[in-house]
């Protein structure tokens, strides 16, 4: 069963998914291909930067699980933004939808990872 705090996440993910595939495209882009290592990258990183900082705030810190998702997820999301950004503005750099949305899918993962029950 997922919780509310988890659900409030996860519509934010696809609210973001959504908005970012609803706008449209108005200047040319380089070749950035949907199935490439770039992609596998973006999700790997947001999903572990997410899990580890969720570690971090719920078994060192002390916080509450229901609290410490909302910032691991914010922490992983504005790390992907911020790396979009940064490309946009080197020189033939643009930034890039699809490894926003590669980020995306790696926080929903982790979100998915959070929410499992425990073993112990």
């Amino acid at each position: 069963m997922v919780n509310a705090y988890l659900r409030k996440v996860l519509l934010f993910i696809t609210l973001g998914l959504s908005l970012l595939l609803a706008s449209p495209v108005k200047e040319e882009k380089p070749k950035d291909p949907w199935f490439a290592f770039d992609k596998v990258q973006h999700f790997t990183f947001a999903c572990l930067i997410s899990l580890s900082t969720q570690y971090v705030l719920v078994n060192k810190m002390a916080m509450p699980k229901n609290e410490a998702i909302i910032i691991s997820s914010s922490v992983s999301l504005i790390a992907g933004v911020g790396k979009e950004l940064y490309d946009r503005n080197k020189p033939k750099g643009f930034f890039s939808r699809r490894d926003l949305i590669a980020d995306l899918l790696g926080l929903g993962f982790a979100v998915y990872i959070i929410g499992l029950p425990s073993k112990a």
